[in-house]
């Protein structure tokens, strides 16, 4: 594979990135119930589907972080689909943020749905 044959595969891959990211994280995070993050967590369905699924999206906001898209809510919704110790506090952590706060708020509005809610620290 030579250099420019390369360069198409990875820019075709970021515009396909971005564009399944555009249609999905909205989609994911307006699917959560607002109280989703006070109540206990519910039993997983379909785990190994799920871990693969939340392990797509975190290395695709990876690199999305580094070209179009949008990174953070993307590793956000991986993050919510993973089974891994921790991953509760880990959301919380990053949700808490004022700006990625304020960008959940806005996709769920644009869906009618109310921003979420979160504990207390």
């Amino acid at each position: 594979m030579d250099l420019t044959t390369a360069l198409l595969a990875a820019s075709a891959a970021s515009v396909a990135l971005a564009v399944v990211s555009a249609a999905l994280v909205p989609a994911l995070l307006a699917r959560l119930p607002d109280d989703h993050f006070l109540l206990p967590p519910a039993p997983r369905r379909h785990p190994i589907a799920r871990n693969l699924a939340g392990a797509v999206l975190v290395l695709a906001g990876v690199v999305m972080l580094f070209v179009p898209g949008q990174g953070v809510l993307t590793i956000l919704a991986g993050l919510c689909l993973l089974d891994f110790p921790g991953r509760h506090a880990a959301i919380l952590r990053i949700l808490r943020q004022r700006t990625v706060q304020r960008a959940v708020t806005v996709l769920r509005g644009r869906r009618g749905q109310p921003p979420l809610r979160l504990p207390a620290e």
